[in-house]
């Protein structure tokens, strides 16, 4: 569903794009909630590349912040540096400075937007209370083991393990985070010498 969603708002920037004889010179696809920080979604990074008259394209205002204050607050910081902003979903367009009108429209759209998220949360809270009341169990089952892509290469570490390799060197080997490494032996219980 999420990745549908990405390639119905990157073909809305590029169709946008083509339809006003935009040229797009770089594109920063995020498929990470809005609720993350500005620096794990890329914004920090693109005020820091993006020099003034720049024009920043997005598919809608949610796509900038989780809430109306977290919105304004990006557009304001490319207001700052000059840049241009067009909100595609909305059709707000800031040529690098606000005026009274465009703040106005600003605040009441992501406002909007944010009013939008909260109930849809709130039904999908309700609906899982509502599954959960009537006894059905969410969630896998307890002690299920999930797959992971290390399962494919259990020949490959029982042979490091009769060499006598450390689980450090096994998490560098095979391109895994030492933590996860231990974990997967234990979850499999694969002793280890």
């Amino acid at each position: 569903m999420q990745s549908q969603d990405i390639k119905s708002q990157r073909y809305s920037v590029l169709d946008y794009a083509q339809k006003n004889d935009i040229r797009i010179d770089e594109e920063i696809i995020v498929q990470i909630s809005s609720r993350r920080g500005t620096k794990e979604r890329g914004i920090d990074r693109l005020l820091e590349q993006a020099e003034k008259g720049d024009l920043i394209l997005v598919s809608e205002l949610s796509r900038l912040g989780r809430s109306c204050g977290q919105v304004v607050t990006i557009i304001n910081d490319f207001v700052k540096k000059g840049l241009r902003l067009i909100a595609i979903k909305e059709s707000i367009k800031i040529d690098g400075k606000q005026d009274m009108t465009t703040k106005v429209m600003i605040h009441t759209i992501s406002l909007f937007a944010e009013l939008e998220r909260d109930l849809i949360s709130m039904r999908t809270k309700e609906a899982l209370a509502e599954i959960k009341a009537s006894g059905k169990i969410l969630g896998r089952k307890q002690g299920t083991l999930l797959d992971s892509p290390l399962d494919k290469r259990i020949p490959e570490i029982m042979n490091m393990i009769e060499k006598r390799v450390s689980v450090a060197s096994m998490a560098k080997m095979l391109d895994t985070p030492y933590q996860s490494m231990r974990y997967f032996l234990k979850t499999r219980k694969i002793p280890v010498k």
